[in-house]
């Protein structure tokens, strides 16, 4: 996913979350070092292969999903489809609830 400062103030970046349908929050991202995004710049940033989570998410995630985007001043939400709905109260206190899994053999992550 791409991230893009529009301000004209950088951005500290903690840490990354993905909702989906108002009911799982996954961690895309955490940064050791926070992220600084300048002003008016973006950056590509990805996350981890994984090989399944538990729980087993929805294969069809499409218009309901939001980024959780953790600043050093607040969290900000981001829409990933125009028709996502807006941000609830309900949303701001989903816990971390889904693990991702991850197995290896010959240092490769497989299903």
């Amino acid at each position: 996913m791409v991230l893009e400062n529009k301000s004209l103030s950088p951005q500290v970046i903690n840490d990354i979350y993905m909702i989906i349908d108002n009911k799982y929050k996954i961690q895309v991202k955490k940064f050791e070092v926070p992220l600084i995004l300048e002003p008016y710049k973006a950056m590509e940033i990805s996350s981890e292969k994984y090989s399944y989570t538990t729980p087993s998410l929805p294969l069809k995630t499409g218009g309901n999903v939001i980024l959780e985007v953790s600043t050093t001043r607040k969290k900000l939400y981001l829409y990933m489809h125009k028709k996502t709905p807006k941000v609830e109260k309900e949303m701001k206190t989903i816990p971390h609830n889904v693990t991702k899994i991850i197995n290896t053999y010959n240092e490769k992550i497989v299903p």
